[in-house]
C-alpha cells in the first residue's frame, strides 16, 4: 500500500509551530517515519467501504509519549512521491511508498479533498480500493451538531486503533438516503456535498463531486457508515488506464466484520442496506454472494482468518478481493516478500502485513 508522505510533508503544509515541528522532522529523518494512512473501496452498484490505516506503529507509540504526541497522531503526510528518500530505508513505515508497489496494486494520482484529506485510488473495473490521509489538519471543519465529520472521524479513529474505520453504501441519491436513516433513527445527520480535481491519464483534471448520507450504530462504537452517491459523469472518474494490477486484483468482493454476537446487528445492517440479512452458523451475511458483508462470530473469525484477534465491539477485519489467477498472485506476493496461508483457496494476508486489516484473494470463480 502506498505512502502518503511523511511528518515533514505536513507539517510543511499546515500550521506548524516553530520547536515542535523541528522535532519531529527530526525524528521523522532519524527514523524513517512515514504516515498514517487508509484504504477505502467502492462498488457499483451496491458496496463501498473505507480501510483506515496507521503507519509504524512501534514509532507511534514512543512519538506519542512525546510533547509533540498529538500533530504525529493528527497529521499523516501527503503522497508518496513527496517523501523524504535520503539516508538508508530502515524502519520505514508499513503504510510506505513501497507497499502498494508490494502487494501488487497500482494507484492513481493523488487527489485531494476540501475538507483536509486526500487520497489515491486502486481503481478496478467496477470498484476501487483508497489510499486516504488526512493532509490539512487546518481545513477540517469544526463540529457542528447534526453533521458527521469525516475527516474528525478518521483522526479519532487513529487514535486507538488501526485498520478499517468506516463502511459504505452506493447510492444514486444520497439525500433521499440522509433522510430515510433519520426516519429509521440509524442517522441523524444532514448530508454532505463535496467536489474535487480528479487527475486524468493525460494530466489533465475533471471536476468529480460526492454526496454522502451518514448511519451510525451505538451498539458499533468507533466505527461508521455512509452511502457515497457520484454526481459527475461516469467517464469523468471511471479509466481503464488505472484498472490494471500486478496482482490481478478484479474487484473488492466482501467485507468482513467481527462481532461477538453477529445477530445482535441484523436490525441495523438491514435498515442500513434494505436487504434480508442470512443467518448461517457462527456467522451473519448481508448482500449478494461476491458483493455483500459478513459478519463473524469468534468460533468463524478464527477458522476463517486466524490470527485475527478477535474485539469486544464489532469491527471491520478482513476485505476479500477477486484475482484473474490465484497462481500468479501467489507468486507475486511470494517475489515481493509478503507472508500468507492458503486458506480454503484463499490467499490470506495477516493484519500485520496490511496495516491492521486482513486480506484476502481468491479466483474470480471463486466468489
Amino acid at each position: 500500500m502506498a505512502a502518503i508522505g511523511s511528518a515533514r510533508s505536513v507539517l510543511n503544509n499546515s500550521t506548524g509551530r516553530g520547536p515542535c515541528c523541528l522535532g519531529i522532522n527530526r525524528l521523522q529523518r532519524e527514523r524513517d517515519f512515514y504516515a498514517y494512512s487508509a484504504w477505502c473501496f467502492e462498488t457499483r452498484p451496491k458496496l463501498h467501504a473505507h480501510f483506515l490505516f496507521v503507519g509504524d506503529t512501534a514509532v507511534v507509540e514512543r512519538l506519542r509519549r512525546g510533547a509533540f504526541a498529538e500533530i504525529i497522531q493528527i497529521k499523516p503526510g501527503r503522497s508518496g512521491r513527496h517523501c523524504p528518500r535520503s539516508g538508508p530505508a530502515r524502519r520505514r513505515s508499513r503504510g510506505g511508498s513501497q507497499s502498494g508497489p508490494r502487494l501488487g496494486f497500482s494507484l492513481t494520482p493523488t487527489g485531494v479533498h476540501p475538507f483536509g484529506t486526500s487520497n489515491r485510488l486502486a481503481m478496478f473495473g467496477n470498484n476501487f480500493l483508497e489510499l486516504l490521509a488526512v493532509t490539512n489538519v487546518a481545513a477540517i471543519p469544526p463540529a457542528e451538531g447534526g453533521h458527521f465529520n469525516f475527516a474528525a472521524h478518521q483522526q479519532d479513529f487513529l487514535k486507538t486503533a488501526e485498520g478499517m474505520s468506516m463502511l459504505a453504501l452506493h447510492s444514486t441519491d444520497a439525500h433521499a438516503d440522509a433522510a430515510r436513516f433519520r426516519a429509521m433513527r440509524i442517522g441523524a445527520y444532514a448530508p454532505f456535498d463535496f467536489g474535487r480535481d480528479a487527475v486524468l491519464p493525460g494530466g489533465g483534471t475533471a471536476r468529480v463531486a460526492f454526496s454522502l448520507a451518514f448511519a451510525t450504530d451505538a451498539a458499533m462504537p468507533g466505527i461508521a457508515f455512509f452511502t457515497c452517491q457520484q454526481r459527475h459523469p461516469p467517464e469523468l472518474f471511471w479509466k481503464a488506464e488505472y484498472q490494471h494490477h500486478p496482482n490481478g486484483a478484479l474487484r473488492v468482493i466482501e467485507v468482513v466484520m467481527s462481532a461477538p454476537e453477529p445477530e445482535q446487528h441484523r436490525a441495523f445492517l438491514e435498515r442500513l442496506t434494505e436487504s434480508a440479512a442470512e443467518h448461517a452458523p457462527g456467522q451473519l451475511t448481508v448482500g449478494e454472494r461476491g458483493d455483500r458483508i459478513a459478519v463473524l462470530g469468534p468460533s468463524e473469525l478464527a477458522r476463517r482468518l486466524p490470527g485475527v484477534a478477535a474485539d469486544g465491539s464489532p469491527r471491520f477485519c478482513a476485505a476479500r478481493l477477486a484475482v484473474t489467477d490465484l497462481d500468479a498472485t501467489r507468486r507475486l506476493l511470494k517475489n515481493n516478500g509478503v507472508a500468507f496461508q492458503l486458506i480454503d483457496n484463499a490467499l490470506l494476508i495477516a493484519p500485520a502485513a496490511s496495516h491492521g486489516l486482513a486480506l484476502e484473494f481468491v479466483e474470480h470463480e471463486e466468489i
